[in-house]
């Protein structure tokens, strides 16, 4: 069976451009999540009994909901208001 990668290496820059913004919404979330995760865990140690209790059930819901409805809930939103890059139709509609 012979593969022909052809009309893929043709389409090459996409895919670099794919890739760079992988990269680059990978490290945005890693360290947004990072700061998030240190005032989360600051707050459940050293904050108030109300700041105590918000960070808490905040960690819960997002610890005891799917993976899979998160990843809805946040594609939706982006989509919704467009927050970090303009729509685009998916590539087997090009």
């Amino acid at each position: 069976m012979i593969f022909d990668f052809s009309s893929v290496l043709q389409q090459w820059p996409l895919l670099l451009k794919g890739t760079l913004i992988t990269l680059a919404m990978t490290l945005v979330s890693t360290v947004l999540g990072l700061i998030l995760g240190i005032a989360c865990g600051w707050a459940r140690a050293h904050g108030s009994a109300w700041l105590r209790h918000l960070t808490g059930c905040y960690i819960e819901l997002v610890r005891n909901t799917p993976y899979i409805v998160q990843l809805f809930l946040s594609t939706s939103a982006c989509r919704r208001w467009a927050c970090i890059y303009p729509p685009s139709p998916p590539a087997f509609c090009r």
